[in-house]
C-alpha cells in the first residue's frame, strides 16, 4: 500500500496489504415498495448492506444518484451491468443474492 501521507511524514507500513479490488457503479435507483415509502429515496446516508457478494456500499450523491460500491473476486472479468443487476436483484436459489441487511453508519 502506498501512501503519500506516511511516506511525507516517514511512516513505514511494515505489514502486506493484500490485492482487493472494487466494482463502481453509480445508479438511478427507485423505492419502488408497495408500503408507506414508495417512491422515496432509497436511503439518505450511506448504507452498508450484508450481500453474498459482501460488503456493499451505497452512498447518496447528488440529483437522486447513488454510488454503488462491491467487492469483486481477483480475477474476475471487468463487471458490468449485469454484475451491478444481480447485486441488486432479490436473492434467488443459486444465485449471488441481493443486500439483505441494512447497518447505517
Amino acid at each position: 500500500m502506498h501512501s503519500t501521507v506516511r511516506t511525507s511524514a516517514g511512516i513505514g507500513f511494515p505489514g502486506h496489504a493484500p490485492e482487493q479490488l472494487f466494482a463502481l457503479a453509480d445508479l438511478r435507483l427507485a423505492n419502488t415498495g408497495t408500503g408507506s415509502g414508495a417512491g422515496e429515496e432509497v436511503c439518505e446516508e450511506p448504507t452498508f448492506f450484508l450481500s453474498g457478494a459482501g460488503l456493499l456500499l451505497l452512498p447518496p450523491l447528488a440529483g437522486g444518484v447513488y454510488r454503488l460500491v462491491a467487492p469483486v473476486p481477483a480475477g474476475s472479468a471487468v463487471p458490468d451491468a449485469r454484475f451491478v443487476e444481480d447485486l441488486l436483484r432479490p436473492a434467488r436459489a443459486g444465485t449471488r443474492s441481493a443486500p439483505t441487511g441494512r447497518h447505517g453508519t
